[in-house]
């Protein structure tokens, strides 16, 4: 019955759990629809519906939402992935006034956790009229409200591989030294040497892994 189709993969496959929670707040009615934690991220399921006008709005994981308890229960050294807007998937273009996204958290410090989340504001969706499908472009503005949610969130376990393997790139040694696969994410750790002062490589970014003859495309927001 999830209509979502990454959120339903992970529930068929008994990852993360399936959530049903509402606040309403100024007329915007938001929804927590599911949760997934591993050790790269917690994703969190939304669903926001304007049920006074035709807006469509959307959560900021850097402005307006807050975990209450981070420090209790979070790794607050981790950084929390981006995910962008996503407004070309069919469930977001049924509805002028309901969107449906995710927004990455910091991931538990424990197996176990309850995350007290808190959301003032959202941004709201300008779409450009000069476009035939209306997704072309977009702008955002700022919809100030109070939503406050509680759930229960269970850290789903990874799988890590130690690599020992070396490269070179540009002539600067490049080294592999772990691949953590979780549940939301996939994650190659890898060293850049710095010892050569001519030229230097600070970060390199990756087109794809390829595994059992499959590539899979890197995530071109990740770090």
């Amino acid at each position: 019955t999830e209509d979502d189709q990454e959120l339903r993969a992970f529930l068929q496959q008994d990852l993360g759990e399936r959530l049903n929670l509402e606040a309403e707040s100024e007329g915007v009615k938001i929804k927590i629809r599911g949760a997934i934690a591993d050790d790269v991220q917690t994703l969190v399921f939304y669903e926001i519906e304007d049920t006074q006008e035709d807006h469509q709005y959307f959560m900021d994981s850097y402005d307006g939402v807050f975990v209450e308890n981070d420090y209790e229960i979070m790794n607050t050294e981790a950084y929390p992935r981006y995910y962008p807007p996503d407004l070309e998937s069919e469930v977001n273009n049924e509805e002028k006034n309901v969107y449906q996204g995710k927004i990455s958290l910091q991931p538990l410090r424990k197996d176990k956790g309850t995350i007290k989340l808190k959301i003032t504001r959202l941004q709201k969706f300008i779409r450009d009229s000069s476009d035939e499908n209306g997704i072309g472009a977009y702008g955002s503005m700022e919809y100030t409200g109070e939503w406050n949610f509680e759930f229960p969130v269970t850290k789903q376990p990874s799988v890590e591989y130690a690599l020992d393997g070396e490269t070179e790139v540009d002539g600067i040694p490049v080294r592999f030294d772990k691949l953590t696969i979780a549940p939301t994410a996939t994650v190659l750790r890898y060293g850049i040497n710095i010892e050569q002062r001519e030229k230097r490589i600070d970060s390199l970014n990756f087109n794809n892994l390829k595994v059992n003859n499959k590539k899979v495309k890197a995530d071109m927001y990740g770090s």
